[in-house]
């Protein structure tokens, strides 16, 4: 592809698929920031037929192995013209981007989600405990990735 072609893309659509908070205050009150882990999920679907690229992000928050918070969001992202940018290859399960598109993508999806998470958790403890930050090439290498088809 060439390197000064114009590719057009935008955010479509963001979805809320899941969240839940423990209501244990007695448990919320006792975290720290020594005691509180803080795990990150990310799988992306290719749908070539509607030229859109979809980005689940999730986070969990635990403490002593017991689930505090969980937050799933779906975003959609609009390609024009998708198959100049990605190509796939069923058979061996493998999707190349032209360009980098994926990091720019995951950057907007966790700092969405950074900022939907401090707005559910500002009249609780977990206030005190902003999502970190996260290296989106890192967060990128643990992305699954998945061709959408019609059935």
């Amino acid at each position: 592809m060439d390197a000064n072609a114009n590719i057009q893309f935008g955010l479509k659509f963001i979805q809320e698929k899941a969240f839940s908070l423990t209501n244990d205050q007695t448990f919320l009150n006792s975290l720290t920031a020594e005691n509180l882990e803080v795990q990150f999920m990310a799988q992306t679907f290719i749908n070539l037929e509607n030229d859109e690229v979809k980005i689940l992000v999730g986070v969990k928050y635990l403490s002593q192995s017991t689930d505090i918070l969980q937050i799933e969001m779906v975003f959609t992202f609009v390609i024009d013209q998708i198959t100049n940018v990605v190509t796939t290859d069923a058979d061996n399960k493998k999707i190349t981007f032209k360009v980098d598109l994926m990091s720019t993508f995951l950057t907007v999806a966790m700092g969405t989600l950074r900022g939907v998470l401090f707005e559910k958790t500002s009249k609780s403890v977990l206030t005190k405990y902003p999502l970190p930050l996260i290296d989106c090439k890192l967060l990128m290498e643990r992305n699954t990735f998945h061709i959408e088809k019609k059935l």
